[in-house]
């Protein structure tokens, strides 16, 4: 066997080797994104009899993307395949991003979160990650970083009772709207009701509106396609039943 050709299977060898290396270190797996999807939520529900004091809310109307998001307690270490660089994920909020058939993946959302080599890698795609669970077992946890620049690949790093709690987070846009009907007293019967309508991040009113009702008319009132019918109205507060939810 030639000299040339001796080196040559010695190079293939190793490269082989390598391969095999990072394979069996490489904990890899395919994702996909989660789309992002408005919810409705109506308040209080029909047919039931609530009641309000003076300045408190009647009924709303909420359009907005309630997202799920981990609370990580405290800082997680991910050791990268052979070569990598160490990544840190420290305490703060992680937003569901991907999911497969095994795991829902949270992703760092904030500045200054994800950290490769001790820096900051926010928007860095090369880079991004957050923590996994298991969707059979919520004890079966780990961290996760995309592979390379690739958003459907990512590499797993597996730890068992990561201290984190999901909540839920209001993603407000130019798309999301809050309606509502706040009780402002009663005056000889009159009923005084404020409408509000809040657009975007709800910081301020973008619209409102003063309405009264003649109980002497009628006890079942609407505004916006909805209806309530009153059973008692003080200037202590106001007993009602939702009919019909705002349009």
């Amino acid at each position: 066997m030639s000299s040339f050709r001796y080196i040559i299977i010695l190079i293939a060898t190793f490269l082989m080797s390598l391969c095999a290396v990072a394979a069996s270190d490489s904990n890899m797996v395919e994702i996909r994104s989660m789309p992002r999807k408005p919810t409705v939520v109506y308040y209080p529900a029909t047919d039931v009899v609530n009641t309000v004091e003076v300045g408190e809310t009647l009924i709303y109307k909420e359009y907005s993307t309630k997202l799920p998001y981990i609370e990580l307690k405290s800082a997680i270490e991910i050791a990268l395949p052979p070569g990598g660089k160490g990544q840190t994920l420290l305490p703060g909020e992680y937003l569901q991003s991907h999911e497969n058939s095994q795991y829902i993946f949270y992703m760092g959302d904030a500045d200054g979160l994800v950290l490769v080599g001790g820096k900051s890698v926010f928007l860095d795609h090369r880079w991004q990650g957050g923590i996994y669970v298991s969707k059979s077992d919520p004890k079966m946890t780990g961290g996760w970083i995309l592979s390379g620049a690739k958003l459907d690949n990512a590499f797993l790093r597996n730890w068992e009772g990561i201290a984190f709690e999901v909540k839920i987070k209001d993603m407000r846009d130019e798309s999301s709207f809050k309606r509502e009907l706040i009780y402002n007293g009663v005056s000889q019967n009159v009923l005084s009701i404020l409408y509000r309508e809040y657009k975007n991040d709800w910081a301020r009113p973008a619209f409102s509106q003063e309405i009264k009702y003649d109980l002497n008319e009628d006890k079942i009132i609407g505004y916006r396609g909805s209806r309530f019918e009153i059973t008692k109205a003080s200037n202590q507060g106001l007993t009602y039943k939702i009919l019909r939810q705002l349009n």
